[in-house]
């Protein structure tokens, strides 16, 4: 069950991460957000609002309006219940940056902005 903070916390999510992003990009930030949560086996929020997890936690800018911010809540309850089309993603980056470490993980492809990734298998590399 997705408790209504959770909703919130990913809306915020999509929007700081990729605002800016078609529905594709937007929903895949959300599902790598709920992937790295469960990965952590963390509450959506605490694992949003944990040091360093999401760059736009240090300093929160304006939130968005109230009818983008309905919509975003919308998109997130969608998130959390739709097949991850990402396959695991935990994390991800702008595809014109580097992330140092992006290299240590397996890219899974790209949704709007970002390229996503996640963890190698423990047992070796895919």
């Amino acid at each position: 069950m997705i408790l209504p903070a959770a909703v919130v916390c990913l809306a915020l999510t999509m929007h700081y991460e990729a605002g800016v992003d078609p529905l594709d990009g937007q929903l895949a930030v959300a599902l790598a957000t709920l992937n790295r949560a469960h990965h952590r086996q963390a509450q959506v929020c605490n694992e949003v609002f944990r040091p360093g997890a999401f760059e736009w936690t240090a300093q929160i800018p304006a939130g968005p309006g109230k009818a983008q911010m309905a919509r975003l809540k919308s998109t997130a309850t969608v998130a959390v219940s739709m097949h991850d089309f990402t396959n695991g993603a935990t994390h991800f980056c702008l595809h014109t940056a580097y992330c140092s470490w992006q290299d240590e993980m397996i890219f899974l492809g790209r949704w709007g902005s970002h390229n996503f990734y996640k963890p190698q298998s423990k047992k070796g590399k895919k």
